[in-house]
């Protein structure tokens, strides 16, 4: 749910507060398949000859990773900014999601296999939905909650108010100058917003990472060719 969370929440940033469109916002995010698609054969290859829970302990620990080096996400980033942590994310993806579907099914019979995998799939679906809806709320009342706070500094004796209301001026928007202003505030509260989702998310899995290690390890081969 966190993952889904994270997966919505940066394409609606980038497009709603840095200008981007549709598909620069789905070039930046697209790199995570990179290493997916490098790491998922080879995992696959060597699931069985080496410990799962230690894969997935791996891919928890990216994705820690990267979502606290989200937190330090600026209002203004270059597209590499936004990118970079992107390839990290893949290898999270190969290194917690085949080790653990290897897991959940390794002690399910043949005839139940399939069953036992539909309802896996059926199980990370909904809780991708239930995280998807609750980080955008949680992102939205953040903004909210931010935008509140914010704004108690916008005074007409702080500096960096100031200087937002002259460049609004010197661009000939003495009459939109409060609108210009607000704009700044609300992309500021959305950053802000969006970091406290990171740092919870980072919580999260981190604090989910020694449940990893309650699972049985696998006695053989776990057959996932029915597990997508």
């Amino acid at each position: 749910g966190t993952f889904f969370g994270y997966v919505v929440l940066l394409p609606l940033w980038l497009q709603q507060y840095l200008g981007y469109t549709a598909l620069w916002a789905g070039l930046a995010i697209a790199p995570m398949g990179v290493l997916a698609l490098i790491l998922a054969p080879i995992i696959g290859m060597n699931i069985s000859k080496v410990d799962p829970r230690r894969i997935a302990t791996f891919g928890v620990v990216v994705f820690a990773v990267v979502f606290a080096w989200r937190t330090t996400l600026t209002p203004d980033p270059s597209f590499f900014d936004v990118m970079l942590p992107q390839f990290l994310v893949g290898a999270g993806m190969s290194a917690l999601f085949l080790p653990m579907t290897a897991i959940t099914l390794a002690d399910i019979g043949p005839q139940q296999l399939a069953a036992a995998a539909g309802l896996q799939n059926f199980v990370r679906t909904l809780f991708g939905a239930f995280g998807t809806a609750l980080a955008t709320s949680y992102w939205d009342h953040g903004t909210q909650r931010h935008h509140a706070v914010l704004t108690e500094y916008v005074t007409p004796f702080d500096v960096p108010t100031q200087q937002a209301l002259d460049a609004a001026n010197a661009l000939g928007m003495r009459d939109g100058a409060s609108v210009f202003l607000d704009r700044i505030v609300e992309q500021q509260a959305a950053v802000l917003a969006l970091q406290d989702f990171f740092l919870l998310g980072a919580v999260l899995v981190t604090l989910m990472m020694p449940l990893v290690w309650l699972a049985h390890r696998p006695t053989g081969a776990t057959d996932l060719s029915k597990a997508h």
